[in-house]
């Protein structure tokens, strides 16, 4: 037998709820309230199952054996309950969930438990406001995180999921709209006998004259000069005789395909904006105290929001297919035929636009269902630190494109590992997982940035240009040890010698507290402890030239220095390398544009002093 209780200590109350029993109503928890989770596992279970651990969302939680009870083991959660660690929900909202695993079992979770985490009022006025920004960037984040649009698509097999099925579908309509003047050019059809009933009509083709011979009770003798039909030297008449012509046949399998495309889509999207409409949820007051709310109701308006852009892109859709089909329907006219797949026949291997149509439909077909990952997005945002990274990651998106005028040319999914370069390589985006590698471009400037790349040690693998962990570390049970910024810069332009580096992460805090807390640590991380493999296969000056930390909270000051005033950035006597932490959130995001503009400025003039010395 298993169980497993939770324990959340506030103040001076203490409260215990058993996890096995299924709970009448759903926990609350305050985020601030210190937390201990124990479970018991009796003797002859734990040899099947082993050492339970827990998993926060999708963070992982360590459990330690506290002692034996009557037969059980009973494992409590690692962190001191009275210690600041042990708020497990610190800076969460919402719901959260918590799930019961064992590392013999690691397959699926053993139990879980879904609870609700009250918010402090100015986290829950931040994150509205934070949330309230990447529902209006809604397109930018989608696309950011989302979207394979940006790499270039080709026709080959190696990219036949690089989209969700709904994307998919408008890339098909979307080509299919522009080479729509190509189809009413060139298409496929077929010459076919027409036979039409005129009163001046020649029975001369096969189908005229064995309509004739079917319908000789309907002949009446004529005069020469009435006659119409003459058969074995007698004159007849018929009030209309057939004509025939020959004239094209557009009901071919190749245009049977478009046809049937375009009617399953329009079923298939229907099919799916039923699956994702959703109603508007009855909430109560989400008021709890005079300190704490909930957070359920702003994360349905925003989550509801999200599927609602996703809805209306499919009604866009669907418009764009019913004009296609108005189209097709009137120029080339083709039947329906249910269960048609496309096949490469001679005609579409010589024709590019009904080759690249036909792949585009084949991958629809094979594609796997789409999911709403914009909603997934904003359901995923259970934690104010990630809110505040996805926020960060759409603000410094906006940043780099106006200080160094360029614009987005790549983004995509990279894999990282420790035995893989720095950067990591090039992988089909899981689902769930966002892009983490953009590439900006301009005639000036390539901008990289990579979002949470791992930083390992130096080693065999590492290559030119690599980005090490120098850092005194060892390996532990969960691997090799590394760094993992939230944000690293490459940048490389025309004007200057060698290429620059920018580290930035984001932190949930506000200025005093990373004073005290993070400023110091963090340039000893990443300004000091990382470096870059040289051509020489070795390391050399430090590789990174500006740490930024970014914070959301005003109350306590906009920025922290580590150099004096006059060495700042934007002072008199700029210099680098230097760490600094600036406020940059949805309403206030000056200072990002500010240290990224003097940053260029800084690395322009150092460019000029090189030159003028050559």
């Amino acid at each position: 037998m298993i169980e497993w209780y939770l324990d959340i200590f506030y103040g001076e109350s203490e409260a215990r709820y058993d996890l096995t029993l299924p709970q009448e109503s759903r926990i609350s928890i305050r985020e601030t309230s210190n937390i201990r989770f124990s479970v018991s596992v009796e003797e002859t279970e734990f040899h099947n199952f082993g050492t339970p651990y827990l998993v926060i969302s999708d963070i992982p939680v360590e459990m330690k054996f506290s002692h034996d009870n009557d037969g059980y083991r009973v494992f409590e959660s690692i962190d001191p309950i009275m210690s600041h660690s042990s708020r497990y929900f610190y800076n969460f909202f919402g719901e959260s969930e918590i799930s019961l695993y064992f590392d013999l079992r690691t397959s699926s979770a053993f139990s879980s438990h879904t609870v609700n985490i009250l918010a402090r009022r100015a986290n829950a006025e931040l994150a509205s406001e934070m949330l309230e920004h990447i529902t209006s960037k809604l397109d930018d984040a989608i696309s950011i995180c989302f979207s394979r649009s940006k790499v270039p698509v080709g026709f080959d097999d190696s990219q036949t999921f690089n989209f969700s099925r709904l994307d998919i579908i408008q890339n098909a309509i979307t080509y299919l709209s522009e080479s729509l003047p190509t189809f009413l050019r060139e298409h496929k059809y077929t010459w076919k006998p027409k036979m039409e009933m005129t009163e001046r009509g020649q029975p001369t083709g096969p189908d005229s004259v064995h309509w004739v011979l079917n319908n000789l009770d309907k002949l009446s003798p004529a005069s020469v000069d009435d006659a119409n039909l003459v058969y074995n030297n007698r004159g007849y008449r018929l009030d209309m005789l057939p004509k025939e012509s020959i004239v094209k046949e557009q009901n071919v399998y190749e245009n049977q395909v478009i046809h049937t495309f375009l009617h399953n889509m329009i079923l298939l999207l229907i099919d799916i904006k039923e699956q994702y409409s959703i109603e508007s949820l009855v909430h109560g007051n989400d008021v709890v105290d005079l300190e704490y709310v909930r957070f359920d109701h702003t994360m349905s308006k925003f989550t509801q929001l999200a599927l609602a852009h996703k809805v209306n892109q499919i009604d866009s859709l669907m418009v764009a297919i019913e004009q296609l089909k108005r189209v097709f329907k009137s120029k080339l006219p083709a039947s329906l035929v249910p269960g048609i797949q496309p096949r490469v026949t001679s005609y579409v291997a010589k024709h590019l636009h009904y080759r690249n149509t036909f792949l585009l439909i084949d991958k629809c077909y094979k594609a796997p269902s789409p999911s709403f990952e914009g909603a997934s997005l904003l359901l995923g945002l259970k934690n104010l630190s990630i809110v505040y990274e996805t926020s960060s990651l759409l603000l410094l998106h906006e940043s780099i494109k106006r200080c160094f005028a360029v614009k987005l040319d790549e983004m995509s999914y990279r894999e990282h590992s420790e035995f893989h370069p720095f950067g990591g390589v090039h992988k089909i985006r899981p689902q769930g997982k966002v892009n983490n590698y953009f590439r900006f471009d301009s005639e000036l400037f390539t901008v990289e940035l990579f979002y949470e790349p791992k930083i390992y040690p130096f080693s065999k693998n590492s290559s030119e240009g690599d980005l090490v962990d120098t850092s005194y570390s060892r390996r532990n049970k969960y691997g090799l040890h590394h760094f993992c910024p939230d944000f690293v810069l490459k940048i490389k332009s025309q004007e200057w010698t060698k290429p620059a580096t920018i580290i930035l992460d984001s932190k949930y805090k506000d200025a005093s507290t990373i004073q005290q807390y993070d400023i110091n640590t963090l340039t000893q991380k990443y300004l000091l402890n990382i470096h870059q493999v040289n051509s020489n296969g070795r390391l050399g000056v430090s590789a990174v030239n500006l740490l930024l930390l970014l914070f959301p909270h005003s109350r306590n000051g906009n920025v922290v220095r580590t150099v004096a005033r006059q060495h700042c950035l934007d002072g008199e006597y700029p210099l680098l390398p230097q760490s600094s932490a600036i406020l940059v959130k949805p309403t206030e995001a000056e200072l990002l544009d500010d240290h990224l503009s003097s940053f260029i400025e800084v690395m322009n003039e150092d460019a000029k002093i090189v030159v003028a010395n050559l």
